[in-house]
């Protein structure tokens, strides 16, 4: 058990031993974050080129970096629960042996397990609560519930997925692939913020929405994009990676298929389709306003068809057509590009 988890220790400095040979030009974390002020479209394609999708979700292992502060000067989020493995006083901050919890989550794991080596993922939810409240107008209802099984064995024998699923998630539930690994893999921020996006999104009425949107906004909100975008190159030999609207909501929708790598391969490409039309329809119908509208109006009980329409002037039907990857394409080409976004970026990137 133990062993499981007290990688994260070394895990949470892996960006910087992984920054050895040449660096690559531009840099995910050079672009601008996405912010209530935003003027859309946010990127433009030749910077996309350079430095791939934006992903600011590393830049908590740099040196340098502090946890955030509040409105009261208080820290908060990564980095505000513990100091190494000692817990830190912070009010609402509850440490028993087997269960860490901030409201409104809970993270449930082995009775022999630091706590402090749980608890990062406890300071991203944090962060990415938020920030889904300030980007997409969404706020808690009840708690998460969190079990963070001891090893990855563990963790498909209770999710029956492969690690490239994240978490499972229903009912205001989850099982999260062990911390320690996504700290490892460079995913852990990634991870909470997709996880709280997910739940935001069912227990704020929209649990009903077609897969392409829910998955897609949840991979979008975590910046996932350049993550997906690797893990494509190893499919773009076999042709086309792009699918249509049916068929990603069909894989995501479904459950796991029993043969691993048809799984493997199914999930990511889905995902990154739907990832593909969030970022389109993010991009370029709108921005921010419309999307809170939208899920401001289905929050209130206003049928799907009828708030996409109002949102976007579209249903939900037209907009996925609109958004097609097949006919909108990839913003930043076709090619293989792979990137490291847990390295630093050199100077001048």
């Amino acid at each position: 058990m133990r062993i499981g988890f007290i990688i994260i220790a070394a895990a949470l400095a892996a960006s910087l031993v992984s920054a050895g040979g040449e660096p690559e030009e531009g840099h995910p974390s050079l672009l601008p974050m996405v912010a209530t002020t935003s003027q859309f479209p946010l990127y433009e394609a030749a910077d996309l080129a350079h430095h791939g999708y934006p992903d600011h979700q590393h830049v908590y292992f740099w040196p340098g970096w502090l946890a955030p502060l509040d409105e009261q000067g208080a820290a908060y989020g990564f980095g505000s629960f513990c100091a190494g493995l000692h817990t830190r006083d912070r009010d609402g901050f509850v440490v028993e042996a087997g269960r860490v919890a901030f409201a409104p989550f809970v993270m449930m794991f082995d009775a022999d397990a630091e706590p402090c080596l749980v608890a990062p993922f406890l300071g991203f939810c944090e962060m990415a609560l938020v920030d889904a409240r300030s980007l997409l107008g969404l706020d808690p209802v009840g708690e998460l519930t969190m079990a963070n099984p001891s090893d990855t064995a563990a963790y498909t024998a209770r999710t029956g997925y492969g690690t490239w699923r994240m978490s499972r998630y229903g009912n205001g539930a989850a099982v999260v692939q062990p911390v320690g690994i996504l700290a490892r893999r460079t995913l852990i921020a990634h991870a909470a913020r997709d996880l709280v996006a997910r739940w935001l999104l069912d227990v704020n009425g929209a649990g009903e929405l077609p897969a392409w949107f829910r998955e897609g906004l949840s991979a979008w909100f975590a910046e996932m994009g350049v993550h997906l975008c690797n893990y494509m190159a190893g499919f773009r030999i076999e042709g086309s990676v792009l699918m249509s609207p049916t068929d990603i909501d069909s894989i995501l929708s479904s459950p796991a298929d029993a043969d691993v790598e048809v799984d493997r391969r199914q999930y990511r490409v889905a995902r990154y389709g739907a990832f593909l039309m969030v970022w389109q329809l993010v991009e370029h119908h709108g921005g921010l306003e419309p999307l809170r509208d939208l899920l401001t109006a289905i929050g209130n009980g206003i049928a799907p068809d009828k708030a996409f329409r109002a949102a976007y002037g579209h249903d939900l039907s037209e907009l996925a057509t609109l958004l097609d990857p097949q006919l909108t394409g990839e913003p930043i080409g076709v090619e293989v590009q792979p990137r490291n976004p847990g390295r630093p970026p050199r100077a001048g990137g």
